[in-house]
């Protein structure tokens, strides 16, 4: 064996002779013996011959060698290299399910049995403002009337899972079916949320596809928000269907039943009980907009068809990436082709209305709701085939 002197890399980069750790310095030693080893073109002369000769070529080689690719950081200044592909195990060209007329509306209900809406609502600065509203039995009578109605403390909604995700090796905890509606007023009733996602070890990015169709939504002035990475109460990076064209951040005013990537950070602390108000600051990516959608039910279609269908690929990953894509099903060719291709944007280089957010990455809930309709008259959604994990 050949010689070896204490390795610090930085030496030949800088010119630096601080020491570096002890424990490095044997990692490198190790890394720098092995791939001399491995390379005969380095002979025993040539290292021996000048000990700063062999520190720099050693710096190089760790700088260059793909074998040694694995411990390297990840680079969180683009998205991950796996990102704009669908999870391993799913067939994101499956066909849809039929079409349910009456996915459930889950309603938020307390220890005392009162039931509430989520009503949220999201200004032209880039704003959401939440409160817990409490419904009378005349108004879930309303809902009812429309929907199956699960009364669901959503606090803890922590399902079996209806979804086996060979990506995550664990259940996706959301519904597979649900539905979020307007009320006679156009106000937004229902909504889903998990906390804990069966977030496995050693995983980067949270993934979620769902089939959707819509009636009576397109330019109602309201859209439905998919947080990941989400956290209590409101947190996340992800995108949002719906009608943004109000926002001064939104895909303009043409822009009636559109997509775009959106991050959302609380700022102070929520009040108490849960029927006050609480605020996020919110950020919209500029060029993140996705291709006008259409919904039902007047449409027709070949075939009787009355709902255009529609299918929703999002990431989102610690280094703060959101990409999302979205499938349109062709009845004449009964396939799925895309409508938007993958939109990415990192949300930590937006402008924030608010001081920039800190985000937390061990969070791993799931947060989908609705902001309440610009015009009165029921709306519905309907979201199906749920499937969510983690790679």
């Amino acid at each position: 064996m050949f010689p070896l002197r204490k390795i610090h890399i930085r030496e030949a980069q800088c010119g630096g002779e601080s020491e570096p750790h002890p424990a490095q310095s044997a990692i490198a030693s190790k890394k720098i013996r092995n791939r001399y080893l491995s390379q005969p073109i380095f002979t025993m002369k040539n290292i021996v011959m000048n000990a700063n000769k062999f520190v720099f070529l050693s710096a190089i080689i760790l700088l260059t060698s793909p074998l040694l690719a694995a411990d390297q950081l990840l680079d969180e200044s683009k998205p991950p290299p796996e990102f704009f592909k669908p999870p391993a195990g799913i067939d994101i060209m499956a066909l849809p399910e039929p079409i349910l007329e009456n996915p459930p509306v889950y309603l938020d209900v307390d220890s005392n049995g009162n039931v509430y809406r989520l009503n949220a609502v999201k200004n032209k600065s880039g704003t959401y403002t939440f409160s817990h509203v409490l419904m009378n039995e005349s108004n879930v009578d309303d809902i009812r009337s429309q929907r199956d109605v699960v009364l669901q403390n959503m606090e803890d909604l922590v399902l079996p899972g209806q979804q086996q995700s060979a990506a995550s090796s664990s259940a996706c905890p959301v519904p597979g079916n649900y539905s979020i509606v307007g009320d006679s007023n156009g106000n937004a009733v229902g909504f889903m949320k998990v906390a804990n996602t069966n977030r496995p070890p050693n995983v980067t990015t949270q993934w979620m596809v769902f089939d959707f169709y819509t009636e009576n939504y397109r330019d109602r002035g309201s859209h439905m928000p998919i947080a990941l990475f989400h956290e209590d109460t409101m947190h996340g990076w992800g995108t949002f269907i719906g009608d943004n064209h109000l926002s001064a951040a939104g895909c303009g005013a043409s822009a009636r039943f559109n997509s775009q990537i959106e991050a959302w950070i609380q700022y102070g602390t929520p009040p108490q009980p849960p029927s006050a108000t609480w605020q996020a600051s919110v950020f919209n990516g500029p060029t993140s907009c996705g291709n006008e959608m259409y919904d039902g039910p007047g449409l027709a279609l070949p075939g009787g068809i009355r709902y255009p269908r529609y299918r929703m690929e999002m990431h989102s990953s610690t280094g703060h990436w959101a990409a999302y894509r979205i499938w349109e099903f062709q009845v004449s060719s009964w396939s799925w082709v895309v409508l938007t291709s993958w939109k990415s944007l990192d949300v930590d280089t937006g402008y924030w209305p608010f001081p920039p957010p800190v985000f937390n990455n061990a969070a791993e809930g799931i947060f989908i709701f609705a902001t309440n309709a610009a015009t009165s008259g029921t709306w519905k959604i309907s979201i199906t085939s749920t499937q969510c994990g983690w790679f």
